[in-house]
């Protein structure tokens, strides 16, 4: 390979080609001229060996020497070439130009980071603030409405009393009508002293109120809700026919209980309410089963343990007529095992 030439003009990657030929040069020399010992003088070829053997230790070590000493002499060369020099100088600012990039972007993010954060909770405490403003302004505004009920009311009860209402009215009038709508016209009408037309109006009042609250608290028939409760009992057809009706059509079928009622010739809240029935029957009846399954299961065991009993307990029958064996009378038990 041939010695790559440097000249004061050369470019970058020439002179890189340079020193990396250099840095990764073997030379030829092998040292031989300078070995300690003659082979050709050897008496045998034992000797002979040993002899190669000791002057290749002493080739390595003088290639390796001569080895560091080109390496060493590359290096100085490489160290204290300036254009190689310039390009570390350039690396190194490039390398500091990006940290301080680097660290610039760093300090912008954490800068925008914290303001964002103050934003957040300049945001929410600003939230907090229009919340606890509107609350204490319903506090304000919920005190003012109290204060002027209470005031309107003791004007209506001083207005009435002089008109001379009756108390029970008044009263009635102070807690079921609304102050702001209701009480003023009838303070209108106790401070012209027209009773007549107060009384009036308070019995409108009344009526209007019972009214509104008759619906809620009567009781509900079984026609008013519906569910087919108050309507004619069911014949013995007609539960076939529906239990035809809810096989024919299973559950998930489209439109299913208008097509059961349809068939049944019943509606369908009295379809739902028979079947609803029918469950709860079914139900009943069958924990009623199981109950007397185990019931009866139970009463078994209980057999079984007293018969168990009565074959331990069985009397014994002792045979006395059996002769003496060697002066011992021998007795022979028997178990009785009823029946």
């Amino acid at each position: 390979m041939p010695v790559p030439v440097l000249n004061p003009a050369a470019s970058l990657p020439e002179v890189h080609a340079f020193y990396d030929f250099w840095f990764g040069f073997k030379s030829w020399r092998d040292f031989s001229f300078d070995d300690e010992f003659n082979t050709d003088e050897a008496e045998s070829r034992d000797e002979r060996r040993w002899m190669e053997k000791q002057n290749n230790a002493v080739r390595k070590k003088k290639k390796l020497k001569e080895a560091a000493r080109i390496r060493s002499l590359v290096e100085l060369a490489e160290r204290l070439d300036p254009r190689l020099r310039r390009e570390r100088e350039e690396q190194l600012l490039e390398k500091q130009r990006r940290d301080e990039e680097r660290r610039a972007r760093l300090a912008m993010e954490q800068r925008q980071r914290e303001e964002e954060a103050a934003a957040a909770a300049a945001a929410a405490a600003a939230e907090e603030a229009r919340r606890a403003a509107e609350r204490a302004a319903l506090v304000r505004q919920n005190q003012a409405n109290r204060t002027n009920r209470k005031k309107l009311r003791s004007r209506f009860r001083a207005s009435a009393k002089a008109a001379g209402v009756d108390d029970d009215s008044v009263e009635w009038c102070c807690v079921n009508l609304d102050a702001d709508d209701s009480l003023q016209p009838l303070i209108a009408l106790a401070e012209a002293q027209d009773v007549a037309a107060f009384c009036a109006a308070v019995d409108a009042h009344r009526s209007r109120m019972q009214n509104r609250d008759a619906p809620r608290s009567a009781p509900e028939s079984g026609e008013a809700r519906g569910d087919g409760s108050n309507s004619s009992p069911w014949t013995a057809e007609e539960i076939a026919l529906l239990a035809k009706a809810t096989t024919k059509y299973p559950g998930g079928f489209p439109n299913r209980w208008a097509a059961v009622s349809k068939m049944v010739g019943r509606s369908e809240k009295e379809v739902q309410a028979k079947m609803h029935e029918r469950k709860v029957t079914v139900a009943a009846s069958t924990r009623t089963a199981s109950e007397v399954g185990a019931v009866r299961i139970t009463l078994k065991k209980v057999d079984d343990v007293a018969q168990g009993v009565r074959n331990i307990a069985a009397p014994l029958e002792i045979n006395y007529d059996r002769p003496l064996q060697d002066g011992v009378s021998t007795t022979t038990t028997t178990t009785t095992t009823p029946a």
